[in-house]
């Protein structure tokens, strides 16, 4: 009976021993308590509305940028239309030089006309000896007839020098008038290059004002994938909260899983209207190791980027930086083939990177450490996988490319 009793007391004490390593070994998302984990939710929430109202400021700003750019083409458009005006303007002072060039061709002419009869009239006087007034005399039958010829003389003579006055005058004002229209024909031609002029610099502000309301959109999309970011991290810290991290992982035993957690805020496939090329891991904090996937070659590493941590400007906002292409320090690795398949991955965002461009690694060793480095509001390991079905015949990067990692855990 005693020996029987020693047996279950053994049996119990080995259970209970088993289950004491167990819980040891197991990962603790509740090792932080309710109220801290509450406060960084609130922190989150708050940098959250921080980031919608810098959203809510841009957009009021391209509201007020297309305001201002509808208003310079409006301005434009009335430019044009001045343009359009002093066109026609010069339009109708060429019709008039013109009328005036047909006017004093029409008066050479009978000026010509004039000459050439005067010249005949002048020719039948000298012919007629009745050139002077002793000719007239003369030629005269009686006294009186002597007089009418003199006085008709004189009359003719004075009527052929009016007429020329007449002619002159008239040449010396069309003249002026040509002047005063090429003058003005001159000042409209300025007129219109200044006004055109004026156009172009008006279109050059339009293009300006387009550029930074580009800006303005990049600025809105950048600050949206940050607010959505954090939204993410605020879902999973409310998961925790209610005691839902997620389902357990499954390993085909071909590959490790390339953290000691298993939460994922973000699945491979199209985010925020682009591709997201592998999945982010994240538990919320820094510095937990990440492991090597498989054996293989670190084929491209960077180690450079010091923005780890919350990137926070003077404002208080958070943003990313584009430090390693976006990906902040990262490592692509090589790990060979697996029945006919290549395989290469990529470990992006991380704090630091414990090993070396041209470094072999092995399946579950250290490589780096999760940060937030690059473009990224909050800790975590962007996990990336690209295979290549044609590895036994070829293994040119170019037959590489991403699948859902999650098709082999």
């Amino acid at each position: 009976m005693k020996q029987k009793l020693f047996k279950i007391l053994s049996i119990v004490l080995i259970v209970a021993c088993i289950s004491c390593t167990y819980v040891a070994s197991v990962p603790q998302t509740t090792a932080a308590t309710n109220s801290e984990i509450q406060a960084e939710i609130d922190r989150l929430e708050k940098e959250a509305a921080d980031l919608q109202a810098e959203i809510n400021r841009l957009k009021k700003n391209k509201n007020e940028q297309v305001a201002l750019k509808n208003t310079i083409e409006k301005r434009m458009a009335v430019v044009q239309a001045e343009i359009n005006a002093c066109n026609k303007q010069i339009a109708a002072i060429n019709k008039q030089i013109a009328d005036n060039k047909a006017a004093i061709e029409a008066n050479n002419k009978q000026i010509k006309k004039d000459k050439e009869l005067f010249k005949r009239r002048l020719r039948a006087i000298q012919m007629s000896n009745t050139g002077s007034n002793i000719q007239i005399l003369l030629g005269a039958k009686s006294f009186s007839e002597f007089l009418q010829l003199s006085q008709l003389t004189a009359s003719v003579s004075a009527k052929d020098k009016k007429m020329m006055e007449d002619i002159i005058k008239e040449i010396e004002k069309l003249n002026k008038k040509i002047e005063e229209n090429n003058k003005l024909l001159e000042e409209q031609s300025a007129i219109k290059a200044t006004i055109t002029k004026r156009q172009a610099e008006l279109q050059a502000d339009a293009n300006a004002i387009q550029k930074v309301i580009n800006t303005i959109n990049k600025n809105q999309n950048a600050a949206q994938s940050d607010k959505n970011e954090i939204e993410d991290e605020i879902e999973y810290l409310n998961s925790i909260m209610n005691g839902n991290a997620g389902g357990p992982l499954v390993n085909d035993g071909k590959f490790k899983w390339p953290t000691s957690f298993k939460r994922i805020s973000s699945y491979y496939g199209t985010r925020w209207g682009r591709m997201h090329n592998g999945v982010d891991i994240s538990n919320g904090t820094y510095g937990s190791p990440v492991y090597a996937m498989a054996d293989g070659k670190v084929y491209t590493c960077v180690k450079s980027c010091t923005h780890n941590y919350r990137k926070v400007n003077s404002k208080g906002n958070v943003y990313s930086c584009g430090c390693g292409g976006g990906y902040g320090n990262y490592l692509a690795i090589d790990h060979g083939g697996y029945n006919g398949v290549g395989y290469k991955a990529i470990y992006a965002h991380l704090g630091s990177v414990v090993v070396s461009n041209g470094a072999t690694v092995r399946k579950g060793q250290i490589i780096g450490y999760i940060g937030s480095t690059g473009k990224s509001t909050g800790p975590h390991l962007h996990f990336g996988i690209q295979i290549n079905t044609k590895y036994n015949t070829s293994r040119d990067s170019k037959y590489y490319s991403w699948t859902d990692p999650m098709k082999y855990f």
